[in-house]
């Protein structure tokens, strides 16, 4: 099993509670809700939407940080 410390990745975490320091997660999990109930309403395939979803491209500008 690979860990943080043995493994090319900086494990960083955030408070839970706090969805501001997660706001682009928080943002994309409103849009997959939306998403949804959107389908939910009109009677339309959930799996179709969430793939529709999946097909459209995200920002690149997201900066990263390490």
């Amino acid at each position: 099993m690979r860990n943080s410390a043995t493994s090319d990745f900086i494990h960083v975490i955030s408070s839970p509670h706090y969805p501001h320091s997660n706001g682009l997660i928080e943002a994309h999990v409103k849009t997959v809700k939306n998403t949804l109930k959107k389908a939910r309403a009109t009677q339309s395939d959930p799996y179709i939407a969430l793939m529709n979803l999946s097909s459209i491209p995200i920002d690149n500008k997201v900066s990263v940080t390490i």
